[in-house]
């Protein structure tokens, strides 16, 4: 099964989103809305194929949930949350903007997870 991260970014985009969404539905309803975006996450880990590929981007693929797009690089085994825009937003032009940012945040990532990965293995041996 593979790995699921979620980028600084992923994370403030998703605390917008349950801010927002308290403010104009409810807790209830925010609550319901964020657990949907959380089995989307769930399920992507388990069937990373799921995952959709756009003419636009070449690192990015994407899962839709609601009315959000969620935005995914992945690197080995590991899946990265790029980020989480709503979906009336214009994507491709928000992907071809940032892409090459959001690919980057990802490899970097993916690095100091490996090095944390390597150093914890090298102190378990000592």
């Amino acid at each position: 099964m593979a790995t699921l991260r979620l980028t600084r970014r992923a994370l403030i985009d998703l605390k917008e989103i349950k801010k927002y969404s308290i403010e104009k539905h409810g807790t209830i309803t925010a609550e319901k809305y964020l657990a949907s975006i959380e089995d989307a996450l769930v399920t992507i880990k388990e069937y990373p194929e799921i995952l959709k590929d756009r003419p636009f981007a070449q690192y990015a693929k994407f899962y839709f949930v609601g009315k959000h797009t969620l935005v995914f690089a992945v690197l080995d085994n590991t899946i990265y949350v790029l980020t989480v825009k709503y979906g009336g937003m214009d994507i491709e032009n928000i992907i071809n903007r940032f892409e090459p940012t959001l690919m980057q945040e990802a490899e970097i990532m993916h690095k100091r997870l490996r090095k944390a990965v390597k150093v914890k293995a090298e102190i378990n041996n000592i």
